[in-house]
């Protein structure tokens, strides 16, 4: 084998190695999205309770191909955030948004429990 031959054969490897590791990359981070939104699936079905939970899994075992085509396409369409401080910040800044609404909706309650309790009790008083 001459040195000619040799230069295609090195040449060839290497792009036969670069397409693998691309094709492998590819795969790699479509597994990744396909989880991605199987979690993602499964967090909307678990808001509807057992019987979405049921419905997922059911799915899962009929519907196998779909529920992976499903899967891979919400995985695309989920954020991925690269920033581990940058998320805790914002469940930080999302749990004290969410005390902030909660004691407003507190004082809210309590001024119209007080409220019907001053009604009920000038319904109850005797009059003099």
């Amino acid at each position: 084998m001459g040195t000619p031959e040799l230069i295609i054969v090195l040449v060839g490897s290497a792009i036969v190695i670069g397409l693998l590791v691309l094709a492998v990359n590819f795969v790699v981070k479509l597994v990744g999205r396909a989880i991605l939104g199987a979690i993602k699936l499964l967090g909307f079905a678990s808001e509807q309770g057992f019987i979405g939970v049921a419905a997922y899994i059911a799915c899962w075992v009929f519907m196998l191909p779909v529920m992976i085509v499903l899967s891979v396409v919400v995985g695309f369409f989920v954020p991925i955030n690269d920033d581990p401080e940058k998320t805790i910040y914002h469940v930080q800044r999302s749990q004290t948004e969410l005390e902030a609404r909660w004691e407003a909706e507190d004082r809210l309650y309590e001024e119209a429990r007080q409220k019907r309790l001053g009604v009920a009790q000038a319904k109850t008083s005797p009059r003099p």
